[in-house]
């Protein structure tokens, strides 16, 4: 469940790129502006998509913090895990 629902807008500096988020889903938004924007490097979106950070760790040494209601967001959408371990190697 995400805490936030409506359009999220992400600014790179390859570019800018927004979802919205409703109840049941999440979806790509190529739309007018609006909603919560967060401003972040293409470095530090490529480390939360691929989950091998803490989210938090990486929202922290943003040079434009996002607010509550965006960190709560990327919290959820981007969950930390494991991607480079296989688990039979690790377990």
């Amino acid at each position: 469940r995400l805490p936030f629902q409506g359009r999220l807008t992400f600014r790179t500096d390859e570019g800018e790129a927004a979802i919205v988020i409703t109840a049941d889903d999440v979806l790509v938004d190529g739309g007018a502006n609006g909603g919560l924007v967060v401003e972040l490097p293409q470095t530090a979106l490529v480390r939360l998509c691929l989950g091998g950070f803490d989210p938090a760790d990486v929202l922290a040494r943003l040079p434009n913090q996002p607010d509550r209601e965006v960190e709560a967001a990327l919290r959820v959408l981007f969950p930390r895990r494991m991607p480079h371990i296989y688990p039979m190697d690790r377990f």
